[in-house]
């Protein structure tokens, strides 16, 4: 009987170590299962458990082992110990049976949501589905090393996964930046690796609508869009009340950390402050600065605001447009303004004003203002000197009103009279 015993013993163990190797050989074609140490496993006949632990994180698993038929439960403290391109925490469980692979389903909590899947694991590849909803956009940013902590809001989000990732998401909150509080977006990507993907998604907040393509390709992120603009929101970066909205196409990446936008009118980039050269109709740069047009003709030139603007621009095949100024104007001074004149404008601004330097000058006469002064509240106040051959006019416009203050006209005559008002 001693002797039956040991070789009892022996029997035994054989059966524990091959269950043992058996459930590591089944399990292997999950391939962080590798990566894991099994710290417990007891079997008894043709049923078993076991744990396996990397770190904080552990699965455990219960059930029949040929065919393999278990549950499992899913510990998932800290991601980054096994993949080192994840981050936080994860808890899932299921059922893991045989199939034509390893059939792995349930479901998972993360990033405040929880979602379902199903995937297939064979010797070669992973392949499958997930579905979750209600997951925090901010924490979900988080887990792959991304720290958005202004954006706030909910996203539903499904994947399904071949030799690649595909993504499928709808996201509903809002931003504590100073331009964008309300954001929603939707639409689809694939991640190829950590280092390689895409994305694509139709947006709409309270400060442009339209479509947004990013790529990583290496080290670098790209960025591009097309979106409408509601320029009146853009008053923090702009300092001047822009008035109307329009399409821009916008270019951003990170190798150079500069935004460029361009549209019909104008091109530019932001890079801790706005640049722009402009060419448009004089009657579009009006609408764009909610002036009632008074010049016909083309603009071309440059802007640029960090904590103060400037403007330089010129106006070209330039004919004054009739209003109650300008009609006085030609009135009193006898000049014709219905000329093709080059103008130029140059000037400053800030939150509350511009001040305007402005000049136009052919054979028959020159018009100029110096450090005209017009404030968005609607005030505004500014001379206007017009010299036509010896003789000289000024007038005073304040608040859209226009008075003759000066006037000084020589007539042909035999004494050449001076008249001075």
């Amino acid at each position: 009987m001693k002797r039956v015993l040991p070789f009892i013993f022996i029997i035994f163990m054989g059966f524990f170590f091959f269950d043992k190797d058996k459930l590591l050989d089944k399990l292997s074609v999950i391939p962080f299962i590798k990566s894991m140490s099994l710290t417990h496993f007891d079997s008894d006949n043709g049923y078993f458990s076991a744990i396996f632990k990397k770190g904080s994180n552990e699965i455990s698993l219960n059930g029949k082992l040929s065919p393999l038929n278990a549950t499992y439960e899913a510990n998932f403290n800290n991601l980054h110990e096994m993949f080192k391109f994840l981050y936080g925490r994860v808890i899932a469980g299921g059922n893991v049976r045989e199939g034509n692979g390893l059939l792995v389903s349930g479901k998972a909590a993360f990033a405040k949501g929880f979602g379902n899947f199903d995937f297939l694991c064979t010797k070669s590849n992973c392949s499958g589905n997930f579905k979750g909803n209600y997951f925090d956009f901010a924490s979900l940013l988080k887990m792959v090393g991304i720290n958005l902590g202004f954006i706030n809001g909910s996203l539903n989000l499904s994947f399904s996964k071949q030799k690649f990732i595909m993504l499928n998401y709808d996201f509903n909150g809002s931003t504590t930046l100073p331009v964008v509080s309300k954001l929603k977006f939707k639409g689809n990507g694939n991640i190829f690796s950590p280092n390689k993907y895409e994305f694509r998604l139709d947006y709409i907040s309270n400060f442009a609508k339209g479509n947004l393509n990013l790529n990583k390709d290496g080290g670098f992120i790209f960025v591009n869009s097309k979106a409408f603009v509601y320029l009146n929101r853009l008053r923090r970066y702009t300092l001047y009340p822009l008035k109307i909205g329009e399409y821009f196409d916008f270019s951003y990446s990170t190798k150079d950390n500069i935004l460029n936008f361009k549209n019909k009118d104008l091109i530019g980039y932001y890079n801790n402050g706005i640049n722009i050269q402009l060419n448009t109709s004089a009657g579009k740069f009006f609408r764009y600065v909610g002036i009632k047009p008074f010049i016909k003709g083309n603009v071309t030139g440059t802007i640029s605001v960090k904590n103060k603007g400037s403007f330089d621009l010129i106006f070209s095949n330039a004919v004054f447009l009739r209003n109650s100024v300008i009609d006085y104007i030609r009135y009193k001074s006898h000049i014709n303004l219905k000329n093709k004149d080059t103008l130029f404008l140059r000037g400053t601004f800030d939150r509350q004003k511009v001040v305007f330097n402005f000049i136009t000058k052919n054979r028959d006469y020159s018009i100029s203002v110096e450090n005209g002064v017009m404030y968005y509240n609607g005030r505004s106040y500014f001379k206007v000197n017009v010299l036509k051959g010896d003789n000289k006019y000024v007038f005073e416009v304040k608040n859209g009103r226009v008075y003759l203050i000066f006037k000084r006209v020589k007539k042909k005559s035999l004494s050449n009279e001076v008249i001075v008002y």
